[in-house]
């Protein structure tokens, strides 16, 4: 049994929005044979927006989640794991211009799904793990109901048929990860690591976008004696759609 909670601040450098992200999950994980491990889990999430652009504003949500997911090894260092997990979100809306201001009660569906191909290389004091992995996640959102408000007057009527969202991700991320306080990786309670990005996405909703990127991932590693327990930060900065896009998580991960 597997507890995990973590904490993912996101920026969007082209419109100046923002989502601190709160997450707690519970996970059952099975060895059904020698090479696969099967497992499920449920979780929550709080997340709170500020949003940039010609209508600013601010957002928060809250949701829940259940899935499965499962992890093979397929030949000495190289893993095959995938997952799916469905969820449902409720969320308070409220945003303005310098002419109207509308909020809104609303609540979504969503399903995503992904998978991974990785490989491991050790040597000593480091550890290479190239992986090429692929995400989709759709979100059903339908017709949304709004309150506008706008020369003292209140409009109660108002509706936007905000439709379905999703977003494809191909990403090739080369992963180097250092031993800080041992000879070895195997060794070590506390790691540094550093994975450049390439990746491309598409986002499709009422209108389809896609462009591709490149980015950085830096993150460090500290784990119990007991191996147990352990703490992980890591700090994302990707460019794309012509802007910038930065993430920053901490994890932290019990097992029972």
């Amino acid at each position: 049994q597997l507890f995990s909670g973590e904490l993912d601040v996101q920026r969007d450098g082209i419109t100046g929005s923002s989502t601190a992200t709160l997450t707690a999950r519970a996970a059952w994980e099975y060895k059904v044979s020698a090479d696969t491990v099967l497992g499920y889990f449920i979780g929550g999430e709080f997340a709170d927006s500020i949003i940039g652009g010609k209508f600013q504003g601010v957002q928060t949500r809250s949701a829940v989640s259940s899935g499965g997911y499962a992890m093979r090894q397929l030949y000495r260092k190289l893993y095959l794991d995938g997952f799916l997990s469905f969820g449902m979100g409720w969320n308070d809306l409220e945003m303005a211009n310098d002419i109207l201001a509308v909020e809104s009660n609303y609540v979504t569906n969503t399903v995503a799904l992904g998978g991974a191909f990785s490989g491991a290389y050790e040597n000593n004091r480091y550890e290479l793990r190239p992986e090429l992995a692929f995400s989709y996640g759709k979100t059903w959102i339908g017709v949304v109901d709004f309150t506008g408000r706008a020369y003292g007057q209140i409009d109660t009527t108002l509706t936007s048929d905000i439709g379905n969202e999703s977003v494809a991700n191909l990403t090739l991320r080369p992963e180097l990860i250092l031993a800080l306080d041992a000879s070895t990786i195997a060794d070590s309670q506390s790691q540094l690591s550093f994975a450049p990005r390439l990746f491309c996405e598409r986002k499709i909703g009422k209108t389809s976008i896609s462009s591709c990127g490149d980015g950085v991932e830096i993150g460090i590693r500290s784990q119990s004696e007991d191996g147990l327990s352990s703490l992980n930060f890591r700090i994302i900065s990707d460019k794309i759609y012509g802007g910038n896009r930065s993430s920053y998580t901490l994890n932290i991960d019990h097992k029972f």
